[in-house]
C-alpha cells in the first residue's frame, strides 16, 4: 500500500554491512513534501576498487576506488520508489523537489509511466516503464505520476560517499522559492523539443567526449607498441 507524504534516507551501513530502511516523516521547513510517494532503500559498502573496462563494440568503462574504512569509500544504495495514481480530486502524486548528494543515481521505471520536472523547469519529461534515466549530484527536480489509474514504480541505484548519511536532500522549489509548496506541474514536453528542454542534459553541460579524457584514462594498462 503506498503512503502518502513518505520521506526517505539511507541508513549508513552497520556491521552486516547492509540495512533496510523505511521511513515516514512530518513535511520539513525549506522543503516542498512528497504526496502519494513512497520509498524504500538498502545499503551496502564498497569493499574495494572496481575497474570494468570494454573497449570492443559499445565504449564501456567503470572506475571506482572505494575501501572497508568507515571513513572513505563509496556505498551502493539500490531501492524501489513508488508513485500512486492520482487521486480523487485529480492531484497528482509526487516525490516533492529534491536533489541527491549521490554521485551518480541510476533509475529505471519498472510499472507505468513518471513525468519528471528538470533544468530548465519548463515542461514534463515522460518516461515510461523501461525508461532508463541518469541524475548527478546536485541536480534538482520533481517526479510526478499524472496517470488515473494506474501506479508507477522506479528502481533507483545510488553510488554515494560513505560520508554521506541520505541520499535525498529535499529543496524549495526552484521556480518560485517557496519553502513549502510546489507550483503545478507545467505542460509534457512536446515530442519534438530540444534535448535541453526535455532535461536529456539537466545538468547544463555537453556529455564528456573521449578526447577530453586523458590517454591514461582510456589506457590504463599505458600505450602498445
Amino acid at each position: 500500500m503506498i503512503k502518502q507524504h513518505c520521506n526517505t534516507a539511507a541508513s549508513r551501513p552497520g556491521p552486516a554491512g547492509l540495512l533496510a530502511l523505511f521511513w515516514i516523516v512530518p513535511a520539513m521547513l525549506n522543503a516542498t513534501p512528497p504526496f502519494g510517494f513512497s520509498s524504500q532503500t538498502f545499503r551496502a559498502q564498497l569493499s574495494g576498487n572496481v575497474h570494468v573496462s570494454q573497449w570492443e563494440g559499445p565504449l564501456f568503462t567503470l572506475l571506482i576506488q572505494s575501501t572497508t574504512s568507515p571513513e572513505w569509500g563509496v556505498d551502493v544504495v539500490p531501492g524501489t520508489t513508488e508513485f500512486a495514481a492520482t487521486d480523487a480530486s485529480g492531484r497528482p502524486s509526487q516525490s516533492g523537489w529534491h536533489d541527491h548528494p549521490s554521485l551518480l543515481t541510476i533509475g529505471i521505471v519498472i510499472q507505468g509511466t513518471v513525468w519528471a520536472q528538470e533544468k530548465p523547469f519548463n515542461c514534463l519529461v515522460p518516461r515510461p516503464a523501461g525508461s532508463v534515466f541518469f541524475e548527478r549530484r546536485g541536480e534538482i527536480h520533481n517526479i510526478y505520476n499524472l496517470d488515473t489509474r494506474v501506479p508507477a514504480m522506479v528502481r533507483v541505484l545510488h553510488f554515494i560517499d560513505r560520508g554521506e548519511a541520505s541520499t535525498r536532500r529535499d529543496q524549495p522549489d526552484p521556480l518560485t522559492g517557496d519553502p513549502s509548496v510546489a507550483s503545478p506541474p507545467p505542460p509534457v514536453c512536446a515530442p519534438g523539443a530540444s534535448a535541453a528542454a526535455r532535461g536529456q542534459w539537466n545538468s547544463g553541460s555537453a556529455p564528456l567526449g573521449l578526447r577530453d579524457l586523458p590517454f591514461s584514462f582510456l589506457h590504463p594498462e599505458g600505450p602498445k607498441h
